[in-house]
């Protein structure tokens, strides 16, 4: 049986540290910008999207560490589901 993935997402929210997982991106609503994106997590590690390909979690990871407006000190790791 082939294991599947999550991201799991450290965030530091009113300097306290919490740990959410990945649920999804979506158009950001703004009329006047093309191309950004915003990230839905949950605490609820049921509700995180399943990555079937470790390597395809991992390239989500560096995503949402790189190119989203990640604070210093955030951290995805990709986990077992």
């Amino acid at each position: 049986m082939e294991e599947n993935f999550v991201i799991k997402r450290e965030i530091k929210m009113d300097g306290k540290v919490r740990f959410l997982f990945h649920q999804f991106l979506k158009p950001s609503k703004g009329r006047h910008a093309e191309n950004v994106y915003v990230e839905s997590v949950t605490e609820d590690r049921d509700k995180a999207m399943v990555f079937f390909h470790k390597k395809e979690a991992d390239a989500m990871a560096v995503y949402l560490l790189t190119s989203l407006d990640s604070s210093e000190g955030e951290k995805a790791t990709v986990v077992p589901a």
